[in-house]
């Protein structure tokens, strides 16, 4: 039986637009970013009884780059995550305290530049629950830039990694020649090339992308 590439749709912060993908796309994944200065940075909470329906079936992330404890565990306690991205350059130490802190699972994040390696994750495997692969940027994700995916032909660790960094519909041969060759990918996480602007995602995209073949790897 082939594998369900799983979905993660990040950079969320309108209700309305909330309330929308989570009934009409119904991802595995949701990610709101605690970073200010992000064009997606979530500033408020959402309605309470946003909160108190949301479906199980859907993973809040939270979206930090090097954020302090005391920080992140305001931000769990309010919007009640599930996961915690790390997208900064958090070294493996920071990233050991901060799930001892918070006793939730982690995404590490791996900007993928010229002179990335893959040994470069090593050191984090004793710490992180999943990695994800994005493009290397100032701005920390949303670029909407791919990078490439060579360089996850020899992924050397059986600890799951979503990809990211420019995903869009035409990308659909290539990633499923990526999962078929890299059985440890797990999911695809999806932002600016299904938006209509920062933050509001593109209702009608991500259907198409959902009903394509890379979503039934």
């Amino acid at each position: 039986m082939r594998k369900r590439l799983q979905l993660k749709v990040c950079g969320m912060r309108d209700s309305d637009n909330v309330r929308q993908v989570l009934e009409e796309i119904k991802p595995d994944y949701m990610g709101f970013i605690f970073y200010e200065k992000s064009p997606r940075y979530m500033a408020a909470p959402l309605p309470k009884e946003l909160y108190e329906s949301w479906p199980s079936s859907t993973q809040k992330v939270g979206v930090f780059v090097k954020a302090s404890i005391d920080f992140i565990q305001e931000k769990i306690n309010t919007h009640q995550l599930d996961i915690l991205q790390l997208h900064g350059d958090e070294s493996p130490e920071e990233v050991e305290a901060i799930k001892k802190a918070t006793k939730l699972p982690i995404i590490k994040v791996f900007r993928v530049g010229p002179k990335f390696d893959l040994l470069d994750m090593a050191d984090y495997e004793a710490f992180a629950d999943y990695f994800l692969f994005d493009t290397k940027s100032e701005a920390f994700g949303g670029t909407g830039e791919a990078f490439s995916w060579k360089v996850l032909h020899h992924y050397p660790s059986s600890i799951p990694f979503f990809l990211s960094g420019g995903v869009d519909m035409g990308m659909s041969e290539a990633i499923q020649k990526l999962s078929k060759r890299t059985p440890s990918m797990m999911a695809l996480d999806v932002n600016s090339k299904f938006e209509s602007s920062p933050g509001i995602k593109d209702i009608e995209k991500l259907k198409m992308l959902i009903n394509q073949p890379i979503a039934k790897i």
